[in-house]
């Protein structure tokens, strides 16, 4: 009798179990596959917000640093730019709070981490980063620079207006870069399979923004689209300054998010 009773007991503990189990949500929309989007649309489509680059294609950029704190340092620098149907009135971007601020654009401001945005409390409780408020004029760039070297990460922006408030995700800072590691600013390697030398010109967070063939060699650069898909996806380069080798190693492209444009040197025209 007493062993009848133990096995129904356990049945119930079970399946209170698996009722638990069955209660658990999880989040829509995770994990985002595309973690690094140069570019992003807000829901209503009122606003796109795009991160650009300099002649170098990279993203984010140096610059020399102009707080006078920071005077004969080099900062990192992005660039957002926002266009729309309307001006808003502010734009929020976030930045690790490892990430040391440098200098804005005119008229914007920043708030300390665990205190959020005052308009919409964006990141309000957050002690990891801290929310900038960019102000936008139509047709001029939003600039925000860190000192020394950065790369983006997943990020989010925010765009306000009136009682609107809507946002996207994209590229954003940042990781900072550890500053003890030795960073090459160019380098000579061998790619497409080691058929072609090439001369690789990097930022100051170590991604590659240019490629060309080393002097002497017959392999031919090539700069624009590439309609190649990359393990079910278009071709993106996260793997370091090493490129995506492809076309039976007879072409080697660098590619989004830096340089922002695909760079690719392949053994003959055409590269594809």
């Amino acid at each position: 009798m007493r062993s009848k009773t133990s096995f129904s007991a356990i049945a119930i503990f079970l399946s209170g179990l698996f009722v638990a189990g069955a209660a658990i949500s999880f989040p829509l929309g995770v994990p985002v596959l595309n973690t690094t989007p140069l570019s992003c649309t807000t829901p209503s489509g009122a606003w796109t917000v795009s991160l650009v680059s300099n002649s170098t294609g990279s993203i984010p950029y140096a610059t020399p640093c102009v707080s006078s704190g920071n005077l004969g340092k080099i900062c990192s620098t992005y660039r957002y730019m926002i266009t729309g149907s309307s001006t808003p009135d502010h734009v929020l971007v976030n930045a690790s709070a490892d990430q040391d601020l440098d200098s804005l654009n005119s008229g914007s401001s920043v708030s300390s981490p665990g205190v959020g945005d005052s308009k919409t409390a964006y990141l309000k409780y957050a002690q990891h980063e801290y929310p900038i408020t960019l102000n936008p004029t139509p047709g001029a760039p939003l600039d925000v620079a860190f000192v020394g070297p950065s790369q983006p990460r997943m990020s989010t922006v925010v765009v306000s207006k009136g009682r609107t408030t809507e946002s996207c995700l994209i590229a954003g800072p940042g990781i900072p870069r550890d500053p003890f590691l030795p960073r090459f600013l160019s380098q000579t390697a061998l790619v497409a399979g080691g058929k072609c030398e090439v001369n690789l010109t990097f930022d100051t967070a170590g991604n590659v923004i240019d490629v060309n063939p080393a002097a002497g060699s017959s392999c031919i650069k090539y700069e624009g689209p590439v309609n190649v898909n990359v393990n079910g996806g278009p071709l993106r380069n996260n793997t370091g300054p090493h490129g995506i080798t492809f076309g039976n190693g007879t072409t080697t492209c660098y590619g989004p998010p830096v340089p922002s444009v695909p760079k690719c040197i392949c053994t003959a025209a055409p590269c594809f």
